[in-house]
């Protein structure tokens, strides 16, 4: 049985959806004569299977089959465990550190009151007896004095250190804590398998194409009034938590989004009619009533409702139609290729890049309505004459350098 060789395929082109994202990634595989199966590893978890498309190119290569599996990792961050679990020792070592360095100056607050008490007796008898002064005994104390300060400013300085490095042990731990946590809990991921035979030796390019969930990005737009020129400076916002950090590869923003159902809605049909008269009955008992009935409900619920309304039969739904993301009239689907390469981490934050900048012809009239607001205001009435787009947004506007306040597109 020949051994799956993993395929290094890096990400090299992004086109991000308003839900979610299109990930194409790229790799060369040198194959043998006969059929070699290689396998591309550590996708995230966020890959629909559904969506995977494999594509490979060489010369008498043939692509066989093509399999998704989903796996399990049980320790994907051992050497980050590692690391922080050495940087909680070292937080240790330092606290021990600084506790050994304050009992030090404790033995010496300790030794200067002991000789505090013995060298107060030994003077007071000599002063006395008229063998010592009372310079001696002021020179005495003051020593004393000082050396106890400044064993007491130590302390005090060691303890803002240890406070310091207490805080900075317990940080430590609880990064040590979350990351075992996380080394505990299966990691689920995505591995696509493919069978590729070749009628020689051959160097063959894979292209492996996967939608993922967890992405989306959203208009911004500047908007400078200069004259009678409007500058719209079109941004785009990307997010993306998909599991896989995207680096600086080419980037594209559609403006399409992936259909709610699988198949096409279709309204189903009601039929208005006349209503139909209930036939009168004779009565009878209500025992033999409920059998003779029952047959007649039965009836009465299959056929036309009341007031003459029932639904049609269900009708048989074609599939979905993908739309293409192509430039077309208002309404129809955009791409717009970000102009330069955009690193996107999967950290949910905000990045931001360049669209568009647009120059446009404005006609600038004032309007006052002071029943409702005592300013007047200048109105500047804008027509989108570019092929691009401008979806809903916030806007920021300015006229020349002064900033006005915000609004929506």
């Amino acid at each position: 049985m020949t051994e799956d060789t993993g395929l290094d395929a890096p990400i090299t082109a992004v086109t991000v959806f308003t839900d979610g994202a299109r990930v194409v990634r790229k790799g060369l595989v040198s194959v043998g004569p006969g059929e070699q199966p290689i396998v591309v590893r550590g996708l995230p978890a966020a890959v629909d299977p559904a969506s995977v498309r494999v594509a490979a190119r060489g010369h008498d290569l043939v692509l066989m089959n093509v399999e998704v599996r989903r796996g399990y990792g049980t320790d994907p961050l051992r050497g980050e465990t590692a690391r922080l679990r050495a940087e909680v020792e070292r937080c240790r070592d330092a606290v021990q550190g600084l506790d050994d360095e304050d009992a030090a100056e404790k033995a010496r607050l300790t030794f200067l009151s002991n000789l505090s008490d013995a060298s107060a007796v030994a003077l007071a008898r000599a002063v006395g007896a008229g063998r010592s002064g009372h310079d001696e005994l002021t020179r005495m104390a003051e020593h004393l004095s000082t050396g106890t300060a400044s064993v007491l400013g130590a302390r005090r300085e060691i303890g803002g250190r240890r406070r310091a490095a207490q805080r900075e042990l317990e940080a430590a731990e609880q990064r040590l804590a979350a990351a075992e946590k996380r080394v505990s809990a299966p990691v689920e991921f995505i591995e696509v398998a493919a069978v590729l035979q070749a009628g020689a030796t051959t160097e063959a390019e894979v292209e492996v194409s996967y939608h993922v969930s967890g992405a989306a990005w959203r208009p911004l737009y500047d908007l400078v009034l200069t004259g009678e020129r409007l500058a719209v400076s079109y941004l785009a916002e990307v997010t993306q938590r998909t599991g896989e950090d995207w680096p600086a590869v080419e980037l594209v923003l559609s403006t399409t989004r992936r259909g709610l159902h699988q198949t096409l809605p279709e309204l189903r049909p009601w039929y208005v009619g006349r209503e139909q008269p209930m036939p009168a009955r004779a009565p009878r008992p209500f025992a033999r009533a409920r059998v003779a009935e029952a047959p007649a409900q039965a009836a009465v619920l299959a056929g036309p409702m009341a007031g003459g309304v029932a639904p049609a039969p269900a009708a048989e739904f074609a599939p979905a139609v993908p739309v293409p993301a192509q430039p077309g009239e208002s309404g129809a689907g955009l791409a717009y290729r970000v102009p330069y390469p955009l690193a996107v981490p999967a950290d949910g934050g905000p990045h931001k890049t360049m669209i568009a900048r647009l120059e446009l012809d404005a006609a600038l009239d004032h309007l006052a309505v002071p029943v409702m607001a005592p300013e007047a205001y200048l109105r500047a009435t804008v027509t989108n004459s570019s092929s691009l787009l401008l979806l809903p947004g916030p806007a920021r506007v300015f006229h020349g350098s002064q900033f006005v306040g915000e609004t929506m597109l």
